[in-house]
């Protein structure tokens, strides 16, 4: 198994040499693998900074720049008769737990700038992952105490870190 090794000296840099407008978004998204006969999951984790340039209704976006690492760790998890994961909530919080060891370690260098935590929890009901909302809204207020942003507007995680997972971004 790998570990989680995102560099974070090189992104509070980053953050730090950043416009006070630039919005920091950090996600995270897994992907079930085979890993040497064992079910695995890999853990992407990304910190997005959306690069901002100007002051107040002058505000212009230009792109983001996107740090990211990965984990591959044990999925001890069943795949049931319907075809559902018996642990996807296990995993769920896997993810948020990654996401708020990232904010822990760029939390000073944010400072006053946006910030956001992106899960990848469906806030639709009918949808599987929905089954973690209400944990991870917990866990991610009663650590940073900012409401976390679940799909369909959380894009670092939903996008960056789902990307970065299936290898298309490195």
């Amino acid at each position: 198994m790998t570990e989680l090794k995102l560099d974070y000296d090189a992104i509070n840099k980053y953050i730090r040499a950043s416009s006070l407008q630039s919005v920091i978004m950090i996600g995270c998204d897994s992907v079930r693998k085979k890993h040497r006969g064992k079910s695995c999951a890999l853990y992407s984790t990304v910190v997005c900074i959306r690069k901002a340039t100007g002051e107040g209704k002058n505000v212009m976006y230009h792109g983001s720049r996107v740090f990211g690492a990965s984990v591959t760790l044990p999925d001890y998890g069943k795949v049931i008769k319907s075809g559902k994961i018996a642990n996807l909530r296990l995993r769920l919080i896997q993810e948020v737990t990654f996401a708020l060891e990232a904010f822990d370690n760029v939390y000073e260098a944010i400072g006053k700038r946006p910030f956001e935590i992106h899960l990848d929890i469906n806030s639709r009901p009918e949808c599987e992952s929905h089954v973690a909302m209400q944990e991870a809204r917990g866990y991610v207020m009663g650590v940073t105490g900012y409401e976390p942003e679940f799909k369909p507007y959380a894009l670092a995680a939903s996008f960056a870190a789902d990307a970065h997972a299936h290898g298309l971004l490195q």
